[in-house]
Parts: structure tokens; C-alpha cells; sequence
């Protein structure tokens, strides 16, 4: 239901303390004694408020509606930047474990390349030991 026409404030938030407040004031009115001044003024009042309560009562709801619509927008935005959020997180956590494994295979690698020179140099320092024995009476 769209609001009713009149000046209104922006935001809906705004909305809720005005009408509420002029719920307030509708109904102080009855309970101030309008027989005082006018014996006529009860069935005034009386149509006053049957009138002015239903239609601040729609615009303090209209209200609520556009605040439950924000609320509701607000929310799928959060829901959908957690998402990115978190699937940038996975992305960096399967990016992190690769560089580790890729890390983990470069110095398993040097290690096994290491050991290769090692025992190269091992069996060579064998053959030249073994050849100068052999030269040797």
C-alpha cells in the first residue's frame, strides 16, 4: 500500500516516531474533555479519530514494509559479499598449500640432487682411490 499523500519524511525510519507520535496525540485529544468547549466536539473527536488512527496506523506500517524491504535487500548483499569473501579465502588457502607443495617438491628435489652429487662424488673418489692402488705396488 503506498503511502498516503502529504509531506512525509525520507526515510522510513523517520516514518515510525512521527506516526507514533501523532497516535499519541490523537489520543490525547479524546481523553482531554472536548465537552468544555463544545457539547458537539465529542462526535467530532470521535470522527477524527475513527478517521486520523486507521491512516497514520497504514503509513506507520507502510513503513515497517519499507524498512522489512531493506532489511531483506541489506541482507542478500551480506549474504552475497560472504560468499565472495569466503571463496577468495578458499582461493587463497588452495593457492597457499599449492606454493607449500610446490616449495616441498623443489627442496625434495635439491635434496634428491644433493644426494645424487654426493654419491657421485663418493663413487668417483672410489674409482680414482681404487685406481691408484692399482698403480701403486
Amino acid at each position: 500500500m503506498p503511502p498516503p499523500s502529504g509531506p512525509t519524511p525520507k526515510s522510513p525510519i523517520e516514518v515510525l516516531p512521527s506516526m507514533l507520535h501523532a497516535v499519541f496525540i490523537q489520543t490525547a485529544n479524546v481523553f482531554s474533555d472536548p465537552r468544555k468547549n463544545n457539547p458537539r466536539a465529542v462526535v467530532s473527536t470521535n470522527a477524527m479519530i475513527r478517521l486520523g488512527i486507521p491512516a497514520v496506523i497504514d503509513r506507520f506500517q507502510y513503513a515497517l514494509d519499507c524498512l522489512e524491504v531493506e532489511i531483506l535487500r541489506a541482507k542478500a548483499a551480506f549474504r552475497r559479499d560472504l560468499e565472495v569473501i569466503r571463496q577468495r579465502a578458499a582461493e587463497e588457502t588452495k593457492a597457499v598449500a599449492e606454493r607449500e607443495a610446490q616449495e616441498a617438491r623443489a627442496k625434495a628435489l635439491a635434496e634428491e640432487n644433493a644426494a645424487r652429487e654426493k654419491q657421485e662424488k663418493e663413487e668417483k673418489e672410489a674409482r680414482v682411490k681404487a685406481a691408484a692402488d692399482q698403480t701403486m705396488p
